[in-house]
């Protein structure tokens, strides 16, 4: 599965998914400061899943109702960066399948996933 990182991702989370085998492209790498929309669109173009960190991205998916594949929200804040690594990784072993055409949270401790499908391309 493709993995567009939002530029909000910390590079722990991008560096331990990628030494997984996953392919992630970062947007801090490629196009720091484009807005949201044009982040959502990008990962829409290359069938991605998108991970951020950014909740502005709950709004363009079920209020403005953009088109996507699937947006992962990572909320682990006040954790250290290895551990916040350490549960995005485990989450992604655990659910990867489920988070396409899917607005998925991950908290500590859980891990929600909610299907959008009538917002999926």
């Amino acid at each position: 599965m493709k993995i567009v990182a939002d530029e909000c991702m910390h590079a722990q989370i991008v560096q331990t998914l990628r030494a997984s085998g996953r392919d992630v492209t970062w947007i801090a790498e490629r196009a720091k400061g484009i807005q949201d929309s044009a982040v959502l669109e990008m990962s829409k173009l290359v069938n991605a899943l998108l991970i951020t960190c950014d909740l502005d991205f709950g709004e363009l998916v079920y209020r403005k109702k953009l088109a996507n594949h699937g947006v992962v929200l990572i909320r682990l804040s006040g954790l250290s960066e290895k551990l916040k690594a350490e549960i995005v990784l485990h989450a992604f072993d655990k659910h990867e399948s489920e988070f396409l055409n899917s607005f998925t949270v991950i908290e500590p401790g859980a891990t929600r996933i909610r299907q959008n499908i009538d917002l999926a391309i």
